[in-house]
């Protein structure tokens, strides 16, 4: 590595304040080649630089596609279904917890609500698990027969969350 970075977070800076700045397609390369040839510097440098390259890629075309902050949310879901659930069959949910200073998301916090569509996925999920559960502790087979005959775990109701 051409230079000594002090850590991760000095790095994410960095890059951050670098990506923002890029303007053009050859900037958009440059940073990227600048990431490739001088961020694979430790275990936690390397992903810090990974995701300020794939934000730059997201911003820049983001920018050049025009498109919404509604669209962004497509984006931001696609790839963390494809990068850490891609084996995901039930949902996913992100919790802001900023949002807890603020009284009108008490809804958010307090209610345990699962929408109708998360509970019949469960379910199936349940059922398929079940049919393969040869190597499932005992106590996991009785959970997924209790979701598969319909009991909401841990609490939980089905309606439709706000």
């Amino acid at each position: 590595m051409s230079e000594k970075i002090a850590n991760e977070f000095v790095l994410q800076e960095k890059l951050r304040n670098m990506r923002k700045e890029i303007r053009s397609f050859d900037e958009l390369t440059d940073f990227l080649k600048y990431v490739e040839e001088n961020c694979n510097c430790g275990y936690g440098e390397a992903p810090r630089a990974m995701a300020q390259a794939a934000l730059a890629v997201a911003w820049y075309l983001a920018d050049r596609f025009g498109i919404t902050g509604f669209q962004s949310g497509f984006v931001m879901w696609d790839f963390i279904r494809d990068w850490a659930y891609s084996s995901n069959k039930c949902g996913l949910r992100i919790l802001d917890y900023d949002n807890m200073l603020y009284p009108q998301y008490e809804d958010k916090f307090c209610k345990t609500t699962i929408n109708r569509h998360t509970w019949s996925a469960l379910q199936k999920e349940a059922k398929e698990r079940l049919r393969d559960s040869a190597y499932a502790s005992p106590t996991v087979i009785r959970h997924w027969e209790s979701i598969a005959k319909g009991v909401v775990p841990f609490g939980y109701t089905v309606g439709e969350q706000r």
